[in-house]
C-alpha cells in the first residue's frame, strides 16, 4: 500500500526553493583590488585583499556593492571600502569599465564564475590610458572634449526634428543600431594609439562622426566633419589594431566606421574642391 505524505506547509517550500544549490551555490571570492588614494599620491598605491562570498552568477560589480555596504563609512582595515562608478547594473550607463584580469570590460556584465581562477581570485584595476581619480575610479572627460572638437550639432538620430529628410525604415534601424554607444571608454583604453599624451581622438569620435554622417541632414556640417577627421589626431593616426571592436561592450562596428571616415575623408581630400 502506498503511504500518503503530509504536504509542507507554505514557510517549508519557500525555504526549500530559496536553498541555493549547486552551482548557484555562495562561494568565497577574493578581489584583488589596484587602489590609490589620488593621482597625486602614488605612494598609496597598493593591492587590497576584499572577500566576498556570494553567488558565481553575481558580477564582478555586484560583489564590489557587496564590499562597499559591508564596509560603508568605515576608515578601518583597507581605508573603508572601494572606490568604483557605475549603478545600472545593466551595462547601459558604461561607468563601471574598468581592467580585470588586465583586460578591459564592464564590471556589471562579468559575472565572478568567468572572471574567477581556480583559486577563485579576480584581479582588478583601473584603465590606464585616462587620469586616475582615485581606486577604480578614472577621469573619462576627455571622451567629451574630443567630441567639442568635431562639428556634432546637427541631427543625429531618426528622431532629430532638423531634417526634411525621412530616412527608410532600414536606414532607421541602422541608425538605431549603431547608436548605442555610452562613451564607456573601454575602445579608447585598448587602442595601442590612445593615451594620456596621444592626440589621437580614437574610436569613439571616429564613430560618432560615421553615425553623422549616415543620419538625417548628413550634409549639415559634413565639411567640417571631415576636415577636422584629416587634421593630425585624426582618423590617418589610426594603426589598425582593431582592438576597439573586439573590446566593445556594445559590439558596435568600430572598425567598418573608422574606414568608412577614412574613404570619406580621402575622397574629400581629392574632390572636396568641387563642392567649394
Amino acid at each position: 500500500m502506498a503511504k500518503s505524505i503530509p504536504p509542507k506547509d507554505d514557510n517549508e517550500q519557500v525555504e526549500a526553493s530559496e536553498k541555493p544549490t549547486g552551482a548557484l551555490a555562495a562561494r568565497e571570492y577574493t578581489l584583488l583590488v589596484q587602489r590609490q588614494d589620488a593621482l597625486e599620491k602614488p605612494e598609496t598605491r597598493r593591492v587590497d585583499e576584499l572577500r566576498v562570498s556570494c553567488s558565481p552568477r553575481t558580477s564582478v560589480l555586484g560583489a564590489l556593492k557587496l564590499d562597499r555596504t559591508r564596509a560603508a563609512g568605515s576608515t578601518e582595515q583597507n581605508g573603508g571600502s572601494v572606490a568604483w562608478e557605475g549603478d545600472c547594473f545593466e551595462g547601459s550607463c558604461g561607468g563601471c569599465s574598468m581592467l580585470i584580469n588586465g583586460k578591459v570590460g564592464l564590471a556589471c556584465a562579468v559575472p565572478l564564475a568567468k572572471a574567477a581562477d581556480k583559486e577563485q581570485r579576480v584581479r582588478l584595476a583601473p584603465m590606464r590610458h585616462f587620469p586616475l581619480v582615485r581606486d577604480l575610479v578614472v577621469d573619462r572627460s576627455r571622451i567629451k572634449r574630443m567630441l567639442g572638437t568635431v562639428p556634432l550639432e546637427g541631427p543625429r538620430t531618426p528622431r532629430s526634428s532638423v531634417t526634411h529628410v525621412t530616412p527608410s525604415a532600414t536606414r532607421a534601424l541602422e541608425l538605431a543600431r549603431l547608436d548605442q554607444c555610452h562613451r564607456c571608454g573601454a575602445c579608447l583604453e585598448a587602442c595601442p594609439q590612445y593615451g594620456v599624451h596621444s592626440e589621437f581622438v580614437g574610436a569613439v569620435t571616429l564613430h560618432e562622426v560615421h553615425v553623422r554622417n549616415l543620419g538625417p541632414g548628413a550634409r549639415h556640417q559634413r565639411t567640417e566633419r571631415l576636415e577636422a577627421m584629416m587634421a593630425p589626431g585624426g582618423v590617418n593616426s589610426c594603426g589598425k589594431a582593431q582592438n576597439c571592436v573586439e573590446v566593445c561592450p556594445v559590439g558596435l562596428p568600430l572598425v567598418d566606421s573608422i574606414q568608412s571616415v577614412a574613404r570619406a575623408t580621402t575622397k574629400h581630400m581629392l574632390f572636396g574642391w568641387l563642392l567649394k
